[in-house]
């Protein structure tokens, strides 16, 4: 799609296509990619790991969160 916008502005509209924006177009488009292709890895690993947790006998998964003691309801007194 992105090549055929390049051609396009070239033949319809005149525009120049200069090789280092090209380039850069590129450079940016492999980091997209790269960036995604590990995600994906990563989200991958992630749903082997709750694979691998203990559930009881409804295949339910108990999750217990502990909060910091910084994040629990403070009272504040006026005086």
């Amino acid at each position: 799609m992105l090549l055929m916008v390049g051609v396009l502005s070239l033949l319809l509209l005149g525009e120049e296509l200069h090789l280092s924006s090209t380039l850069g177009t590129a450079l940016i488009i492999m980091g997209l990619y790269a960036v995604l292709w590990g995600k994906g890895h990563e989200t991958a690993a992630d749903v082997a790991k709750i694979g691998e947790l203990p559930t009881d006998e409804d295949g339910r998964i108990d999750v217990v969160v502990q909060l910091p003691s910084t994040c629990l309801p403070q009272t504040i007194h006026y005086d």
